[in-house]
């Protein structure tokens, strides 16, 4: 049992070592990448803490918002076309579940918007669609219109007024915030009433994560904090919203791009440099479910009392 940084979640700061860091010093300047092979990742030592179960990065490197900044990856925008496919299911079913008789200006603000798949997407389906990223590859990638709508930087910089979006989506966000109950806090005032957020991360008591354990592809260095339904409904009911539901999400991948990721994983890997020589990426589209969950939300009555809480 060790005593360390305090729990978002509970505040308490007793916590034990679930995996020990692999393949990275704490401190050392930190190279990242969305699309970093899986077999060479790399993350610091990760805990869960003793009181509520919430499982998170044990230390915040003292560089991820440098690596943020300067992060640049072409093979990750180059999957756009198996994304644009899950964005535009995902926002008809949106439309159909919760906004069937809404035919005014919707505004969508997606936090983390990368390279601006999602905001193309909502523009087409008439959303008025905004969006923050920090990294400047990111936001240049970005189609011009849509890019005068994308504040360069953190969420926590922005002035967006109360009452504005009518959906708020973090989508493979949440879990690279450092204070993820700050940001669903002001998600949940700057969103109208009966607003939804739609939030897109791992799940660590999914099969993949118990079979695998640290070697789970999704247990890496800029993911820091690790969340199963029970701690993320509790984390959204303590910041304004109330769950609507909490699914499993299947992932949609090029072929060429899920073997690019496999092809420095053990057993496997001799095969994936093999198929990866028939493949293309962007050529055939594999779904499955990686372990990932996608949770709605709305915003709850009560939000106010909560915002004040915590104040």
């Amino acid at each position: 049992m060790a005593s360390g940084r305090a729990c978002i979640l509970c505040g308490s700061t007793e916590q034990s070592i679930l995996y020990r860091e692999r393949g990275q010093q704490t401190h050392r300047t930190i190279e990242y990448r969305i699309s970093e092979p899986i077999g060479r990742a790399r993350h610091g030592t990760i805990v869960k803490c003793n009181v509520c179960g919430l499982v998170f990065l044990e230390e915040l490197p003292h560089d991820g918002q440098r690596a943020y900044r300067e992060l640049s990856d072409p093979e990750y925008h180059s999957e756009n076309e198996s994304r644009t496919q899950i964005f535009k299911q995902l926002l008809s079913s949106i439309e159909s579940d919760h906004f069937p008789h809404n035919s005014g200006a919707r505004k969508l603000l997606d936090i983390g918007c990368a390279t601006g798949t999602l905001l193309r997407v909502a523009s087409e389906h008439g959303w008025i669609a905004s969006g923050v990223e920090p990294s400047r590859w990111a936001v240049d990638m970005i189609e011009a219109p849509l890019r005068e709508n994308v504040f360069l930087g953190t969420f926590e910089d922005t002035s967006f007024p109360d009452d504005t979006f009518d959906l708020v989506v973090l989508w493979e966000t949440l879990e690279h915030i450092e204070d993820p109950s700050a940001t669903l806090r002001k998600a949940s005032r700057i969103l109208r009433p009966g607003g939804i957020i739609v939030i897109n991360i791992p799940n660590i008591e999914s099969f993949w994560s118990h079979l695998l354990r640290d070697r789970w592809w999704l247990v890496e260095q800029m993911h820091y904090y690790y969340f199963e339904p029970r701690t993320i409904r509790q984390l959204l009911e303590n910041s304004g919203f109330s769950v609507i539901s909490i699914k499993p999400f299947k992932k949609t991948f090029s072929l060429g791009y899920l073997i690019q990721k496999l092809r420095d994983v053990p057993v496997i890997s001799d095969f994936s440099r093999s198929a990866h020589v028939m493949s293309k990426p962007g050529r055939f589209n594999v779904s499955f479910n990686s372990g990932q969950m996608v949770v709605f939300a709305y915003v709850s009555q009560d939000r106010m009392s909560c915002q004040t809480r915590v104040l």
